[in-house]
């Protein structure tokens, strides 16, 4: 879901994503395999959890207004988690991570024993404990510098990702709820046993400087593709009786089609910012064409191309908002915006299809479509060549 795409899990522009997400970092000696087992359990907990919420507001007949709240729910802890810890040190960032996965055990558990009831505040503190979990890890590995790292991590939480909205699909279609909320405990029971334990030296950045806003903004339409989908796209597909093991392929779609977008990707050398900052912008504009059709063949192309440009954004202009950031304030950056389009494509996408119909509610993406012109027009009359303050430092 959320956390649908944060790192690259292969190499780009002979590993200028990595270099340019841990810069000037000295190479920790051996691997570091709790992380990979760790993000990888927990990924595989989280994202089976994060697919039946939805599903389970639907069907416990709470509207689609709630459900979209729901989705602004899981958003906003990226934002405030990020800020809060973006100049945190070392040891409590370790300590964070601890508490992080060790929570979500308990928790996970009553969620098994009471979702009917307990629903809403067992929710709120998973969805706060995801968003933490995902943020301390990012700026623990930041911090950690161990070389192929970052890949490990991107492929521990991708290929979850990708398979377990169809596991839990097919659990909720032929068993239930509370069967999912006990695989999804014992997901959670294995990170905890692999929990990193290891403290690191907190690094020090050189020429930290604000990113540029044409070249962040496009992760903030990354989040509002991502939460439209789950929050809006998945409760209608519910609406329409389509099996939740149906459902849960249809949204398992978007992150194959981005692993191979960033395959392709790698082959890519051109650093012409400007023109992907209007083509991530623009693909990620494409559920507006919800308004002519919204049938399930027009969900999945629309959602596969939003896919693509969610994987430009990701794999080229992330590097520029850490390449001059140290590993708490990119994270902010990205995060953030990624956690304020989340919730505003589930709350303000839930509320247009409570009020008026899913068609109609695809005018959210206009604001896309207005900044990938803008954009554009600014890329046209410099001739392709961005300002200095929007290269990337080399």
């Amino acid at each position: 879901m959320r956390k649908t795409e944060k790192f690259l899990s292969i190499n780009s522009d002979e590993d200028l994503i990595r270099l340019r997400l841990f810069p000037e970092v000295p190479k920790t000696p051996g691997k570091d395999r709790s992380i990979p087992l760790t993000s990888g359990f927990y990924a595989m907990g989280w994202f089976s959890l994060a697919f039946s919420f939805p599903i389970l507001s639907v069907s416990l007949g709470y509207g689609y207004v709630v459900t979209g709240v729901l989705g602004t729910v899981i958003g906003l802890p990226f934002v405030l988690v990020s800020f809060l810890l973006r100049f945190s040190n070392t040891e409590k960032i370790v300590k964070i991570v601890r508490l992080s996965t060790y929570g979500m055990v308990p928790i996970t558990l009553v969620f098994a024993l009471f979702y009917g009831k307990l629903f809403f505040p067992l929710l709120i503190i998973t969805d706060f404990a995801a968003g933490t979990f995902w943020i301390v890890i990012e700026i623990y590995i930041g911090h950690l510098g161990s070389e192929g790292l970052p890949e490990e991590y991107s492929s521990a939480w991708g290929i979850p990702n990708l398979v377990a909205p169809i596991i839990a699909g097919y659990i909720l279609s032929y068993i239930g709820f509370p069967f999912l909320f006990v695989i999804s405990f014992v997901f959670f029971l294995l990170a905890a046993f692999y929990v990193p334990r290891k403290h690191v030296t907190k690094k020090t950045f050189n020429g930290e400087a604000l990113p540029s806003a044409m070249l962040v903004l496009p992760m903030f339409f990354v989040g509002i593709s991502s939460g439209f989908l789950y929050y809006v796209v998945v409760p209608y597909l519910k609406l329409l009786s389509y099996p939740a093991y149906l459902i849960g392929i249809i949204v398992s779609i978007p992150p194959l089609v981005s692993a191979l977008t960033f395959v392709l990707l790698s082959y890519v050398k051109s650093n012409n910012w400007h023109g992907y900052v209007v083509l991530s912008s623009l693909l990620l504009s494409a559920p507006i064409l919800y308004m002519l059709s919204s049938s399930i063949i027009a969900i999945v192309a629309i959602s596969a191309i939003a896919a693509i440009g969610s994987s430009v954004a990701f794999s080229k202009l992330l590097a520029y908002i850490s390449s001059t950031s140290s590993p708490g304030t990119g994270v902010f950056y990205y995060e953030s915006m990624f956690g304020i389009g989340f919730a505003s494509g589930s709350l303000f996408g839930g509320l247009g299809f409570h009020l008026i119909q899913f068609n109609v509610v695809a005018f959210l993406f206009f604001p896309g479509i207005i900044f990938s012109s803008a954009a554009f027009l600014r890329w046209f009359t410099s001739s392709g060549n961005p300002g200095k303050k929007d290269i990337p430092p080399k």
